[in-house]
Order: C-alpha cells, then sequence, then structure tokens
C-alpha cells in the first residue's frame, strides 16, 4: 500500500506530468483521494502544495471547500443558521435547510461561484460538511446540471469500489454517480 506522501506524488504526476484528467473520456470526470481521518492536516498540506504547483504549470485549479459551499448558500442567513443549530440543534438545523439544499439550481450556482472558471476542482472539507452537506447529493446535482469539470474529492473515508464509508463509520452507497480512484 503506497504511502500518503506516495499517493500524493502520483497525484501531481497525473496533474502535471501525464496530463491524466485530459486523456479522460469519462462523461462525469468525479476523482476521489480517500484517506484516514488522522491525516487530515497532511492531505491540507498536499492540497495545497498542489494549488501552488499549478500556478506554476498555468494550470487553473481550484480548491473548494464543502463547508464553504454551504455559506455560500446561505450566505444571507448565515447568523440565522447558526443561532438555529445551537439553539435547536443539528436535526432542526438540517430539516431547516433540506429544502434549499434539495434545490439543485441553488446548490451547483454556489459550487460554481466559488469553482470560477477553474480547469480542476479540489473538493476538501467533506468531514466537515457532513451531515449538512453529502458529497454524493452534490455530485449527482452537478452531473445532471451539464457540470463537466474534472472534480477531485477528497474524502476522509475508504472507498471499497461501491461504497463510501465517511470517518471509516458511516456507509454510503455510491450507485448513483461514477466515481474514480485517481491517486
Amino acid at each position: 500500500m503506497e504511502t500518503l506522501q506516495e499517493r500524493f506524488a502520483t497525484l501531481e504526476r497525473r496533474l502535471f506530468v501525464e496530463n491524466f484528467l485530459d486523456e479522460q473520456r469519462t462523461i462525469i470526470p468525479n476523482f476521489l483521494f480517500a484517506y484516514h481521518g488522522e491525516q487530515e492536516a497532511h492531505v491540507n498540506q498536499g492540497v495545497q502544495k498542489i494549488l501552488i504547483k499549478s500556478k506554476e504549470h498555468e494550470k487553473k485549479i481550484v480548491e473548494v471547500n464543502l463547508f464553504d459551499v454551504f455559506t455560500t448558500l446561505f450566505a444571507e442567513e448565515l447568523e440565522d443558521v447558526f443561532i438555529l443549530a445551537e439553539s435547536e440543534g443539528l436535526e432542526m438545523l438540517l430539516d431547516a435547510v433540506e429544502p434549499t439544499l434539495n434545490d439543485s439550481d441553488s446548490l451547483v450556482e454556489a459550487f460554481n461561484n466559488l469553482s470560477k472558471d477553474s480547469d480542476v476542482v479540489l473538493l476538501t472539507g467533506v468531514g466537515t460538511a457532513y451531515p449538512i452537506i453529502h458529497t454524493n447529493g452534490l455530485l449527482k446535482r452537478l452531473a445532471t446540471s451539464g457540470h463537466s469539470k474534472p472534480i477531485i474529492v477528497f474524502y476522509p473515508g475508504t472507498f471499497n469500489g461501491t461504497q463510501l464509508k465517511l470517518f471509516d463509520r458511516y456507509e454510503v452507497v455510491e450507485d448513483e454517480y461514477q466515481i474514480y480512484v485517481i491517486a
């Protein structure tokens, strides 16, 4: 099994040397970089290194934090959202934000505002946004909206080819969209 450092070297090679993403002919270019939650700080450093290298290679790669998608979506009501979470709890918050999160146009628009005119999106913050926003929900909505930019999801958990397990605890069956392990 490769170390995290070796996997980041593979990812960098695919992004900057091999043009791996340019050669992919998948209809929906969603890629996965799964890791153990305790490696979060090292993963964040690896993502920052990729962003710096992307400028050297003149590639438009941006990081989008999934929790930032949530805060962008609820920017005008953010203070009220946090007050609701504190006073009524997570379950009430989830009930309150669900209609907006289920509105594909709003969620896709918030994501697109953060991803700008990038060629590749590095999606981070998956664990931070859970259980408010689920990765699979965002990716499904992006796919149905015609989004075709490659997205590399940095996922704190494991993937066995058909199921993602967030934090190695929560199982999510991934049969609604395509995702490929990139490194």
